[in-house]
């Protein structure tokens, strides 16, 4: 719940899922019974209760300039990040969709053996990155991007949505869920 004032900066609330309904009813009553008993109305001040339902908010400081980003990864778990203009998420096309990717990636190389002799070999590792689906007028501008950090400025990879040949969707054998994307970048 974000508290947001004239004149101070914005107040985040933890409030459980159960009671933030009464919460706002009751902070309604209070700002409507203290407008009316100083006449707030009378100089045109109004108290409004506005339900953002936005995943991305922005959240400002007394001066009402941006200094935070909330955003919310699932229905009662969010990210809070200091306002980064120049991040992959907050610059460019707009960003759509966004969560934790895990990618399976193949490395190819040399594994060394027990005793220091080289043993030709690859292995599988996964890899957790901060994904963001953005959107936009160009081809080029929609992209699945993903990176380290939400704030970074650059990505670690990308690819075109247009690229996208087939998803295949699937659950891995610890019951998550997965997701096998087919591309081609070679534009054909």
């Amino acid at each position: 719940l974000v508290l947001r004032m004239r004149r101070s900066s914005d107040i985040l609330l933890d409030v459980a899922q159960s009671v933030r309904k009464k919460l706002l009813e009751e902070l309604f009553v209070a700002a409507r019974s203290f407008y009316a008993a100083w006449g707030g109305d009378d100089f045109g001040e109004r108290m409004e209760l506005l339900q953002e339902t936005s995943p991305i908010s922005k959240l400002f400081d007394e001066h009402r300039r941006q200094v935070g980003t909330m955003a919310y990864i699932e229905p009662n778990v969010f990210l809070l990040l200091p306002y980064a203009p120049r991040s992959l998420f907050c610059a460019g096309a707009d960003t759509f969709f966004f969560g934790l990717l895990d990618s399976h990636r193949y490395e190819a190389g040399a594994r060394r053996g027990a005793g220091g002799g080289g043993g030709g070999g690859a292995q599988w590792r996964w890899q957790t990155y901060f994904f963001m689906l953005k959107s936009g007028t160009t081809p080029e501008s929609r992209r699945l991007v993903w990176c380290r950090h939400p704030n970074d400025e650059r990505h670690v990879g990308s690819l075109q949505v247009s690229w996208i040949r087939a998803v295949q969707p699937l659950d891995t054998p610890q019951g998550e869920p997965c997701l096998i994307i087919d591309y081609d970048s070679s534009g054909r």
